[in-house]
């Protein structure tokens, strides 16, 4: 029976900019033989380590409420 080729993660890194919506600038990253990403500030510190799912979630959570302009008569 011929070996398995070594697992390879084809996950890779991405920037979601939320400073137009008051947020600020997060990169996730793969961890490396988990499910899990991490997420990181802009100045590259690990901010929480979760399931994507999970990060985007209390991401935008922490986003200011923000309401359309309205047309009051």
């Amino acid at each position: 029976m011929p070996d398995r080729e070594p697992y390879t993660d084809a996950r890779q890194p991405f920037t979601l900019d939320l400073r137009s919506a008051g947020g600020e600038l997060v990169t996730f990253e793969p961890r490396r033989g988990y499910i899990s990403w991490r997420q990181l500030d802009e100045a590259g510190n690990v901010t929480d380590c979760a399931a994507l799912k999970t990060l985007l979630h209390s991401l935008a959570d922490s986003l200011p409420p923000t309401m359309g302009a309205r047309r009051l008569q």
